[in-house]
């Protein structure tokens, strides 16, 4: 490979492999085109363009317009159309190395592959079908005893080399379209290979069961049908975390400025769920005029809390909760379900543990220093009493490079 180092070297491999995957693909699909569906044309062709691919990667195109689909010669050769190598691209290569490299596109283009391949078995839906007959007829033991898979249906193996199964004209179906929730109850439907005799017959009247996909819940909200209006109306009907003050001013700058800019408008205030933000358990909100095209700026409905990071403050309220939190024998998802049962818009789960872990940093050194306080105070009151401090009698018992104290 043409690398310096022996990194660049494996890199090249790697995408030397990519695009000769995808050399021989695309030469298959031109061919199979080009030859109209006529196969001993197609695998007559095909033959020599093994050699045109050897022969393009070292940069000799002699032979490409005559033997390859997609390579046009120096005018338009493969390598400017790769996407995994550079245009520069150039191999020298040995008698073994070409020997190596004709295996290796054999096993697509070989003529042996071909064959195989002639009717499309390497298709997702023959695929499918390849696993059905290797899980029914195992390989280790379909020399010994006789399967039954053209004429029956495969539901399951009995036992290794020992295929099982139902006529299919004889099963009765029904099917089912549960609803989401009643699917995931259904853990697993009866397979019929179950209820069939020793000797491989039916049961009278039977039947089995096909579920098909899960149709939707009622009480499933569709976002997609709904309208801007409705979602606009929905927001209009819930409850929010304001502060009164804040809200005041916000609804008097307000109306002051839409009369400003709009003394003719008759129409009404509102507010602008479109364009609100969530912080947590409070709001920065706008209002608009259902008239005009009037839009206030937005305003911090919160007190905020003074800190020496840069970026958006935090909301009191929101370290506030917190504080409380940890005084309760409640968490973050329980403090959720109350908000959401009183039609609150709460915040998110990760925002709120955010939030925690700042407040809870602070209250343990907030608990570190009343300790301390505590302890100062007790020995203050212990000397107003007369009594001295006590000393705790300690014994030490000293070894090399141990210290055992008791």
């Amino acid at each position: 490979m043409p690398a310096r180092t022996k990194k660049q070297r494996e890199d090249l491999i790697g995408r030397f492999a990519l695009d000769l995957s995808q050399r021989c693909h695309a030469e298959y699909k031109s061919a199979l085109k080009h030859c109209d569906g006529n196969f001993q044309t197609f695998k007559r062709k095909l033959s020599h363009t093994v050699d045109a691919i050897i022969l393009c990667y070292q940069s000799k195109h002699c032979i490409c317009k005559r033997n390859s689909f997609v390579c046009k010669g120096i005018e338009d050769p493969w390598i400017n159309k790769s996407i995994y190598l550079p245009k520069t691209f150039k191999l020298n290569l040995t008698l073994k190395q070409q020997s190596e490299l004709r295996k290796c596109i054999n096993y697509r283009l070989g003529p042996k592959e071909l064959e195989r391949t002639k009717l499309g078995t390497n298709t997702q839906k023959s695929e499918c079908v390849n696993r059905i007959i290797r899980r029914s007829l195992p390989r280790s033991n379909t020399k010994r005893k006789k399967g039954h898979f053209s004429t029956l249906k495969q539901p399951d193996s009995n036992r290794n080399g020992s295929s099982k199964g139902l006529k299919v004209k004889d099963v009765k179906r029904t099917y089912l379209r549960l609803k989401k929730t009643t699917q995931k109850k259904v853990n697993c439907i009866p397979r019929s290979v179950q209820l069939v005799a020793a000797n491989n017959e039916l049961p009278e009247n039977f039947e089995t069961t096909v579920l098909l996909r899960p149709k939707q819940d009622s009480s499933f909200l569709d976002c997609k049908s709904m309208t801007a209006e409705n979602i606009i109306r929905a927001e209009q009907d819930t409850y929010r975390l304001v502060h009164l003050q804040k809200s005041s001013e916000m609804w008097n700058e307000s109306f002051r400025q839409h009369l400003s800019k709009r003394p003719t408008c008759k129409g009404n205030l509102q507010w602008n769920t479109h364009k609100e933000e969530q912080r947590g358990f409070v709001w920065r909100a706008t209002l608009n005029c259902d008239n005009c095209n009037f839009i206030s700026k937005k305003y911090k409905l919160y007190k905020e809390v003074q800190t020496t990071k840069k970026g958006p403050k935090p909301a009191a309220i929101n370290y506030g909760m917190q504080v409380g939190l940890s005084q309760v024998s409640m968490g973050s998802s329980g403090l959720r379900k109350i908000l959401l049962s009183g039609n609150i818009p709460a915040p998110s789960t990760k925002g709120m543990q955010n939030s925690a872990n700042k407040v809870n940093e602070k209250i343990e050194i907030q608990n570190v220093a009343d300790m301390a306080d505590i302890r100062t105070e007790l020995k203050t009151i212990n000397k107003m009493r007369g009594h001295p401090e006590s000393h705790i009698d300690v014994e030490g018992d000293v070894v090399i490079r141990e210290c055992n104290t008791v």
